[in-house]
């Protein structure tokens, strides 16, 4: 197995805690699965992105093992990817920023998928790494939600939130290798 290979497989097992991240307690003890279970008056829509680990860890070992992902599987991947993110910019439309923090919030987010979709455009056009480009994309979806409800929930941050922030630190950090190598 190659080194790429080896760190790609490290990078699938250590994001065990983005699973890990869907059943703990985010904030004021509710957890992403419980948000989206019992509603929370619109707070689902915060928790629905999580659920992005299980399918992010899934194509990555199937992309480990097979070495490519179908076109069926890749389109999925992109439409589940750009659902979740409007998903989440849905949030500022049902309840537009009020005060300077909304809006510092609105912007980050705009600004981790603007360097997501970025990353993927380019990896998209490596052949080397056109095959995992959609697994980036579901990671930059799930990175954007990640970024938001952590400046959200920042005063009151739980267990669920570290193993999300640990999650999210991953799959940045996976995205820059891969777009600085230039090879999976």
């Amino acid at each position: 197995m190659s080194i790429n290979k080896r760190l790609l497989v490290m990078f699938s097992v250590a994001s065990l805690t983005g699973i890990s991240a869907i059943f703990l307690p985010f904030t004021w003890g509710v957890s992403p699965m419980g948000a989206v279970c019992w509603g929370f008056d619109g707070i689902w829509k915060l928790g629905v992105p999580f659920f992005l680990a299980i399918l992010i860890l899934g194509a990555s070992l199937h992309w480990i093992i097979s070495g490519t992902l179908s076109k069926l599987e890749k389109w999925i991947a992109y439409i589940i990817s750009i659902s979740v993110a409007c998903l989440t910019l849905s949030l500022f439309i049902t309840s537009p920023p009020s005060d300077f923090n909304e809006w510092l919030m609105l912007l980050a987010t705009i600004i981790t998928l603007a360097i997501g979709v970025f990353l993927v455009i380019i990896s998209f056009k490596i052949e080397k790494l056109k095959q995992f480009s959609p697994i980036m994309a579901m990671q930059t979806a799930y990175l954007g939600n990640c970024v938001l409800c952590l400046l959200v929930y920042r005063d009151d941050l739980e267990i669920g939130a570290y193993c999300a922030l640990i999650t999210a630190v991953l799959y940045a950090t996976h995205m820059i290798i891969i777009s600085v190598k230039k090879e999976v």
